[in-house]
């Protein structure tokens, strides 16, 4: 019937898949302790097992060992981990007792042997056999590799541990043992180490995208995103359409400040599912990283249209207005991010911040007092913010002492700036050259931002002496933090104050910050100002 040839069918691919997982170990074994290669093994059992076919593997070997014997040790040998294969272990152990009478002291049939006293539960034998072995110096890494496959069936991991290092270490280029060596590392929660090894199993396993992952989302997780990136690579080499790993890379180039990069990994993740609400909300974070204040909202929009009170979306999505100056579209949603979490600090510090931008000093020094005092791990952010505040609603000391505490607790240079500007607009000139002469900041960026501002105050205030030495410091910086160019800094205001500059000092204010945003090279800088 049509039943009975279904069911004869799948029994046929139930027998296939069988024997090939038992083809696989055998194999594996034979690599190990052969003394050639196993392609020099008799056509038979060759043929037989590469169409996974183990019983025809076995009754070759039997055939090439009843007309050569036991002198042909290689033979022998893969006749009696055959046996082993079947569980036929006192038969192999025969095989392997008469093979030893030729070729006594041999390392590869000793180590059959040993596998044979596991496979009957005979550790004790196994273990003292194995303990001798180790203390030849004529194991090779691939034996190693195989004895430390042993001990690890009788459940000593520690000893299986120390050989599988052993054999990688000295040049074993096995996969498997990276990889078991890896898993049991791991097991024992030595992640770097476990990292290390699955990273080896997969360059050992160039093609294999399933190890490329794992051993990339390990790195990931132990701080090495440089090697996870190339991980994730070389992943995707195999598997390009995978979203969530393109995902991850993007996460990785990211965490690494490679944003140009990050958003290409995070377009290709929306491309393959634009319903990934996730990576709209990430695309958002870097676009604005990256600068691109109306690109960054479109993706936080994008991420609210799938779920319209996705928290983190909706702060984005006010930093972003903020960034393209829509001041009332950031006012808006800053109070729905607010209601629907108060208790959230990124949400009431975004309503603060917004308040700001709208001249609500009040409003916001309220928010930002009650965040100061809230311990929170940001307290340099919220003192720099509490700090300008400070100063636009006229409590000018206390700006002081908050930004000095913000400075020490390694503020944002952006508040540093903010407070610049604020001090220029409120306070004069003076004021704000000499903050700007002491201000610091460990950010690199700041080197060359820092003389920016300080030479349109300068020139502003009528001061060449003072303008040409914030001059001389940004040219001296130039070389320093010549990696970190062109700057993603929003400079929209001090672009503005430079319209007021003489035609001299704006050529030269036009010639710095054409260097930090990338529209000419830090070498051309002389020739700009001259």
């Amino acid at each position: 019937s049509e039943m009975t040839t279904v069911d004869e069918d799948v029994m046929a691919i139930k027998e296939g898949f069988e024997d090939a997982v038992e083809v696989t170990p055998v194999v594996m074994t034979l690599e190990a302790v052969l003394s050639g290669a196993i392609e020099d093994l008799p056509r038979g059992i060759l043929r037989a097992l590469e169409a996974d076919d183990y019983s025809g593997a076995l009754a070759a070997a039997n055939q090439a060992y009843s007309s050569r014997g036991p002198e042909d040790r290689d033979v022998a040998l893969a006749y009696a981990v055959l046996l082993v294969g079947r569980h036929l272990v006192d038969e192999a152990r025969g095989v392997l007792r008469r093979a030893l009478k030729h070729h006594a002291q041999d390392v590869g049939l000793q180590l059959a042997q040993c596998e044979a006293l596991v496979m009957e539960g005979n550790f004790e034998s196994a273990l003292d056999l194995l303990d001798g072995l180790r203390a030849v110096s004529t194991l090779e890494p691939r034996h190693m590799g195989f004895v430390g496959d042993l001990y690890l069936d009788m459940d000593r991991v520690e000893e299986a541990v120390d050989c599988y290092r052993q054999a990688l270490d000295r040049g074993l280029e096995s996969p498997e043992t990276a990889y078991r060596l890896a898993l049991l590392l791991e097991d024992e929660d030595e992640l770097a180490a476990a990292a290390h090894y699955l990273e080896m199993a997969a360059r050992f396993a160039a093609y294999n995208a399933t190890l490329w992952e794992m051993a990339a989302e390990l790195l990931y997780e132990v701080g090495r995103v440089d090697d996870a990136v190339v991980a994730y690579e070389q992943m995707l080499e195999h598997r390009p359409y995978d979203p969530q790993a393109w995902f991850m890379l993007g996460l990785s180039y990211w965490y690494l400040d490679h944003f140009a990069d990050a958003a290409v990994a995070f377009e290709k993740v929306l491309e393959l599912n634009p319903r990934h609400r996730v990576a709209w909300r990430q695309l958002g974070q870097t676009y604005l990283s990256m600068g691109h204040g109306e690109k960054g909202l479109n993706a936080f929009r994008r991420a609210l249209d799938l779920d319209g009170e996705d928290l983190e979306a909706l702060n984005g999505a006010v930093r972003a207005a903020v960034e393209i100056g829509d001041v009332e579209l950031a006012a808006r949603w800053a109070e729905k991010a607010a209601q629907l979490a108060p208790e959230d600090r990124d949400s009431q510090y975004n309503l603060a911040v917004v308040s700001l931008s709208l001249g609500r000093a009040e409003k916001a020094l309220e928010v930002l007092r009650q965040l100061v005092s809230s311990g929170d791990g940001r307290l340099g952010t919220y003192l720099g913010t509490l700090a300008v505040a400070e100063l636009m609603a006229g409590y000018v000391d206390e700006a002081f002492e908050h930004i000095g505490e913000a400075q020490r607790r390694d503020v944002e240079p952006q508040w540093l700036a903010a407070f610049a500007e604020e001090l220029l607009r409120s306070q004069g000139t003076d004021e704000a050259i000499e903050f700007l002469e002491r201000a610091d900041s460990n950010d690199g960026r700041w080197a060359l931002v820092r003389p920016l501002m300080g030479f349109v105050c300068s020139a502003l205030g009528g001061d060449e002496e003072r303008g040409g030495k914030f001059v001389e410091q940004f040219r001296a910086h130039l070389d320093e933090v010549e990696e970190l160019l062109p700057l993603f800094w929003d400079l929209e205001n001090w672009e503005a104050m430079a319209f007021r500059l003489e035609r001299r000092f704006e050529r030269t204010f036009d010639a710095m910050l054409d260097v930090l945003e990338g529209r000419c090279d830090p070498e051309e800088f002389d020739s700009l100002v001259e």
